[in-house]
């Protein structure tokens, strides 16, 4: 059959984010949470052709230490493990389906993309009809969709990539 590897967090004396067979047969560390920082959240880069961008197959994830998050990548035998950017301010990631960029909430006010290559951010969509119900849980359909919810709704919004792979949104 098909690939059973999936990522998922675990804890053993200290957080940190494993990768494990279905059958669980096959337990790989891919990270170690330090003091009272933990790994959250992650989400595997599409698969992309060996001429892509280079993070095919990696898992981007947030850590959370001391009020902040911070974005890292790393690859599913745990090597690679490096900051993409700190202080985020947001969570639920998702990688555009390049591999370029990874989407997410940032501040609960706007939607940011953050090159993965660089850690450089731009802005998406800033202060969402200035409003103060929290945005979050930003999702990439292939189909060119972006859904996110605030308070209790769900909203889609089309993306496309631009000639240089970037996402843009038409607010």
């Amino acid at each position: 059959g098909g690939n059973t590897n999936f990522a998922f967090v675990f804890e053993v004396n200290d957080d940190g984010l494993f990768l494990t067979t279905i059958n669980d047969d096959n337990r790989v560390r891919l990270t170690s949470a330090k003091g009272n920082s933990i790994h959250i959240e992650p989400r595997w880069s599409p698969d992309l052709d060996p001429d892509s961008y280079g993070y095919q197959g990696m898992i981007a994830y947030t850590e959370i230490s001391d009020g902040t998050s911070d974005l890292y990548v790393v690859n599913p035998d745990g090597s690679g493990n490096r900051l993409v950017r700190e202080a985020v301010g947001g969570t639920g990631t998702a990688w555009t389906r390049n591999g370029k960029e990874i989407v997410l909430a940032q501040f609960n006010t706007r939607i940011v993309a953050i090159d993965v290559a660089t850690g450089d951010l731009r802005i998406l969509w800033d202060d969402i009809d200035n409003v103060g119900p929290s945005v979050g849980d930003v999702t990439l359909s292939p189909l060119g969709l972006l859904a996110f919810y605030r308070d209790s709704d769900v909203f889609l919004v089309d993306y496309w990539l631009n000639a240089d792979g970037r996402i843009e949104v038409d607010p």
